[in-house]
Order: structure tokens, then C-alpha cells, then sequence
């Protein structure tokens, strides 16, 4: 396998770059919950009623799946509430919406008898109603289960996440070459190992997992670095206490903190259900993460196949290691010369390719003793090379990289992270041509493992008539509409209306009616305030 495929894999998952890529090609079919054809925002569950019973018949040759964009709600706050027949608990109008809107999406999947790509990145939230109709010989999932499936109302609207239980029939998808999972509020490790064991692709390995916390997780120990900090594998390993996690569960024992960690038992455990023989390797290439407490343990035998592993800005490191094996995979051999190469490490701020003994190396193949240090700090022009080899191969102009805001709230997948926010320029060139000079993608040389935080559509071409995927929404290169509180009809912003910057805009309906002078439209293409994590 080529290496500059897991190259690729150093930069942060982009949505809508992906999103385009697809789009380009055969077989694509798209939902926007927020857009219409002509890109103007819409009610979402009106949109779907309409635009799926009108265009079923067009998603039945297509193999992949894009559903995206904002849920815009529909109901009136005088609408009567319903409680569940069989449970008696209260539904509440959001999720009445959300239920319908996924029972309608689940037609489109059940049609399309050919997909083999399900990409769900909406504050629709995924359900686990949606397995029924998945097939499972899909090759690619990429979720982001970050967003509420309820609200319960008997809790002050207390957001409900997607739990354990809920993303057990994972398991049964056998056929996957790409897993990547976002927002995870819940540790679905145990479901998320067995999966992996279970992998039965055909001539190869499952080529990527990656997985991604919605909240950073609380450490005690004072001796961990932070993302940021790390700057070589030089955290001290504790003899002492080995084990780190919770019996198994994919959560940091109680007395060193609180969030997830890399469980090296946990793993074992999901071997044993998936009936894996112990000789056997994780049929797994690339293992990108971030919220995870990460030490040494899972390398030394379960994850000492991997050839790249990506640890993002939430990560802890506990005393992580490279892993040993017997048998190199040598896929760096085009960045890293005169040596056989095994494994890249990446951190935010630092990375490092290893030999099959757990060596380190520098950029002309010589093994970097273990008591110098390791940091690119130090010696500039010896460690760096690695890193700048790695960027000469990535496509300069990307919109991946775009200035992001810096109000502090949560950036969707495919923004870039929070080292790089003010060092990027505006980029206006769509053609993602490739580069190969250091001048050129020296403005990039932190981004190699920034956080994957689901993107921001940005502007994306409106296909023609012969473009092969169904168009129930275009991408948004059209200008916002505004509609008035009067009249709800779409109209021209004005200047004085432009002006405003819409993401901050908070409406607040009055009893008396607005002078021409003031505000008097929302823009609906605001986009939805950070989750909060549930605590």
C-alpha cells in the first residue's frame, strides 16, 4: 500500500472536501436537511416530505450517501405534546421531528440496494432505528453521533445521547475499509474492537478507524502531557500501576481522572466475543483518535501492527511507546531514507517515524539515541525533515484550511484546529493542484494532525443535469436568504443587514412591531451553538 495514502491521513478529516471529491464522481447522492435545490434554507421536515417522495427513484443506483446540514424545525410552540404509549414519558416536539425526518431518510436507504458508503454528518441526529436499514456490507461509515436522539422532558429537556446499547449492531459490518466515528459522548470501545476483529475485507486490513470524544477527558497525574506538550515519547513508565483503565471499559480508572482511554483489556475482551485467534493481528492499518488518555500497553501486542497513529488536540499522553513486531510494514520508506520503517507517530506538534525495534528515526534513516532529545526544538534541521517530507506531499491550496472564527465555539469536521486558526490564509483555488516544494506548504507544516472536530458545506459547485448524483439540495455558493418576522418571505438582505455578523445574531421577538432601522430578519443559515457535554 502506498505510503502517501496514510500521509493523507495526517491531516484532519474534512467533510467537505471529501464531500466534493464524491461528487465528482459516480454514484453520489446527497441530503441537505437545511437547503433546497435552489440553496435557500428550508423547514427541514417540509423539505424531506417533498423532495423524497418526488426523487425516489433517482438514489437507486447510487452507491454512496451524503446526509448533511442543519436541522431547521418546523413546529409551532403551541403544538400539543404526545407521550409515548408504551412508556408514558413525554415526547417532546424536537424529537417527534427527528424521528420522522430519519423514518424518511430510511426509505431513501432501503432503495439504494447498491450503497456502500454512508457519510452522516447533520444535527440530525443518527438513530439506531437507522441499522435496520443499512446494509451490512457497506466499506465506509463516517458518523457524528454528537447530537441529541431526545430531549427528556421529565429533566429540564436533558439532552440524550446514543448509548452503548445503541451501537452494538455495529458489529455485525463486517466489510469495512473505513470507520470514523465523531462526538462520541459514550465509550463504544468494546463495540468499536469487536467490529474490528470481526473485519473480513477481502485482500487487506480495515485501512483507517478513527474515532474522536466530544470533550477532552480529565486527568490528575501531573507527570501526562497534553497534546500540545508532547514533544517526543519520553513520559516515564510507571511499573507500579500498568493498567490505567476500568476493568475493561474503555474509561480512565476513577482515582487518575475522567474521560476515555486507549483500553488495552478492553480490546483483549472484544478479541475473545469476535472468536479471533490470539496469533492472529488486528486486521487494522491507521488508528487516528482524540479525547483519549493513550500510554504503552495496546502497543505492545494488540495495535503492534499499525502503521500510523494519529493522537489529536484532546489527546493525553500516559508513557506512550512505539510498538515492536517482527514484521515491518515499511510503508515510510519514501519519507525516511536507507532504513526499514514500521510506524509513524503524530502529535499536533511533534511526529516521528520508528523502526520494527521501536526506534526512532531521523530523516536520513540514522536511529536517534535515546537520551537525545527528540523534540524538534532542539535540532531543527536534523528532526524536522520528517515532517516537512510529509507536507511537500499534500495539496497546497485547499479550503480545508481557511480562516476559521475565533469565538470559541465548537468548529464542525473539517475545520481547521485551534494552533492553526491564525496562521491560515483565505484560499480561492478549487482545483486542490498538488505541490512539491517545502516554500510552498510551509504555512501547513502544524497541520498535520489536527483535531477532527463535521464540516462546514463552504462553497461547493452546483452540478449540471448530467452530473450522476441526486441533487436534493445544492451545495451553498448561493447568497443567504432572509426572511422577515411578518411575512416569512424570502427577500434581499440590505447592506445595513449584511453588515451584522449572523453568527452572533440572537432574535428576540417583541410585542411591538420594528422600526425600518432595526433588525428586522433572521438569518437562518446561522450555525447551532456548541454541544454541551453531558457531565
Amino acid at each position: 500500500m502506498e505510503n502517501n495514502i496514510f500521509v493523507r491521513e495526517t491531516e484532519t478529516f474534512d467533510v467537505h472536501h471529501r464531500h466534493i471529491t464524491d461528487c465528482a464522481g459516480d454514484g453520489c447522492a446527497t441530503i441537505d436537511v437545511s437547503r433546497n435545490e435552489r440553496g435557500h434554507e428550508v423547514r427541514s421536515l417540509w423539505h424531506l416530505r417533498d423532495e423524497i417522495a418526488k426523487r425516489m427513484d433517482q438514489f437507486n443506483d447510487c452507491t454512496k450517501l451524503y446526509v448533511l446540514g442543519e436541522w431547521m424545525f418546523s413546529f409551532d410552540a403551541i403544538d400539543p405534546i404526545e407521550k409515548d404509549p408504551d412508556g408514558g414519558r413525554i415526547i417532546t416536539h424536537e424529537e417527534k421531528e427527528w424521528n420522522e425526518g430519519v423514518a424518511l431518510i430510511k426509505t431513501v436507504i432501503k432503495s439504494m440496494s447498491n450503497l456502500q458508503e454512508l457519510t452522516w454528518s447533520s444535527t440530525l441526529p443518527f438513530m439506531e432505528s437507522i441499522w435496520s436499514a443499512l446494509p451490512t456490507t457497506v466499506t465506509k461509515l463516517v458518523l457524528d453521533v454528537g447530537y441529541p436522539i431526545r430531549l427528556d422532558a421529565d429533566d429540564s429537556n436533558r439532552p440524550i445521547y446514543l448509548n452503548q446499547e445503541s451501537m452494538r449492531p455495529l458489529i455485525n459490518y463486517t466489510k469495512l475499509t473505513e470507520l470514523r466515528i465523531f462526538g462520541m459522548r459514550d465509550t463504544y470501545q468494546s463495540t468499536i474492537w469487536e467490529t474490528v476483529y470481526r473485519n473480513e475485507v477481502e485482500n487487506g486490513n480495515m485501512r483507517v478507524l478513527e474515532l474522536q470524544m466530544a470533550a477532552p477527558p480529565l486527568v490528575r497525574h501531573e507527570g501526562w502531557n497534553k497534546a500540545k506538550d508532547v514533544q517526543g515519547l519520553r513520559v516515564d513508565l510507571e511499573e507500579s500501576r500498568p493498567y490505567r483503565g476500568n476493568v475493561g471499559k474503555g474509561t480512565l480508572h476513577h482515582e487518575l481522572g475522567f474521560g476515555e482511554y486507549l483500553d488495552d483489556l478492553c480490546m483483549r475482551k472484544a478479541r475473545l466475543a469476535a472468536g479471533l485467534d490470539e496469533t492472529k493481528p488486528l486486521p487494522l492499518w491507521c488508528l487516528k483518535l482524540d479525547g483519549f488518555v493513550v500510554d504503552n500497553l495496546p502497543f505492545e501486542l494488540e495495535l503492534s501492527y499499525i502503521v500510523l497513529l494519529v493522537c489529536g488536540d484532546m489527546c493525553i499522553d500516559a508513557g506512550l511507546r512505539a510498538p515492536k513486531t517482527s514484521s515491518p510494514r515499511n510503508v515510510w520508506n519514501g519519507i525516511v531514507k536507507n532504513a526499514t520503517t514500521h510506524c509513524m507517530i503524530d502529535w499536533p506538534l511533534w511526529a516521528g517515524v520508528f523502526d520494527a525495534q521501536g526506534r526512532q528515526l531521523d530523516a536520513e534513516g540514522m536511529v536517534i539515541e535515546e537520551e537525545e532529545p527528540r523534540g524538534r526544538r532542539r535540532s531543527r534541521n536534523r528532526y524536522v525533515g520528517i515532517r516537512e517530507k510529509i507536507t511537500a506531499t499534500l495539496p497546497r491550496n485547499d479550503e480545508r484550511f481557511r480562516p476559521v472564527d475565533l469565538d470559541g465555539t465548537k468548529k464542525p469536521l473539517g475545520t481547521v484546529s485551534r494552533l492553526e486558526r491564525q496562521k491560515t490564509t483565505d484560499s480561492t483555488d478549487d482545483t486542490h493542484k498538488e505541490v512539491n516544494t517545502l516554500d510552498a506548504v510551509q504555512p501547513r507544516l502544524e497541520a498535520l494532525s489536527m483535531t477532527s472536530a463535521v464540516s462546514t458545506r463552504g462553497d461547493s459547485p452546483v452540478p449540471g443535469s448530467s452530473d450522476s448524483f441526486t441533487w436534493l439540495s445544492s451545495a451553498s455558493d448561493m447568497k443567504d436568504s432572509y426572511f422577515t418576522l411578518d411575512s416569512l418571505t424570502e427577500s434581499e438582505p440590505s447592506p445595513e443587514r449584511q453588515a451584522v455578523d449572523t453568527t452572533s445574531v440572537t432574535a428576540t421577538l417583541d410585542s411591538a412591531k420594528p422600526t425600518p432601522g432595526e433588525l428586522t430578519s433572521y438569518n437562518l443559515n446561522t450555525r447551532s451553538s456548541e454541544r454541551t457535554s453531558e457531565t
